[in-house]
């Protein structure tokens, strides 16, 4: 359980990392 919850976790800040990358641009 607690791999996924780490899993999950950075899965989100990756996708907010590359939202802003895109944003910027």
């Amino acid at each position: 359980e607690l791999d996924e919850a780490v899993g999950i976790m950075a899965g989100q800040v990756v996708y907010k990392y590359e939202e802003e990358q895109e944003n910027e641009y």
